[in-house]
């Protein structure tokens, strides 16, 4: 792994963790639409 490729890495660790503690805000946020659970598993059985 280069370094330039680590430095990325560990830079989005950094602001990940900021944002679990609340000390930042996450640059971009996806929330999955709600699933049902229940229908899948029923229709993969």
């Amino acid at each position: 792994m280069s370094k330039k490729v680590f430095d990325q890495i560990s830079e989005g660790l950094m602001e990940a963790l900021a944002v679990a503690r609340d000390e930042a805000r996450p640059y971009k946020l996806h929330v999955p639409a709600e699933i049902d659970v229940r229908t899948i598993r029923a229709k993969t059985g």
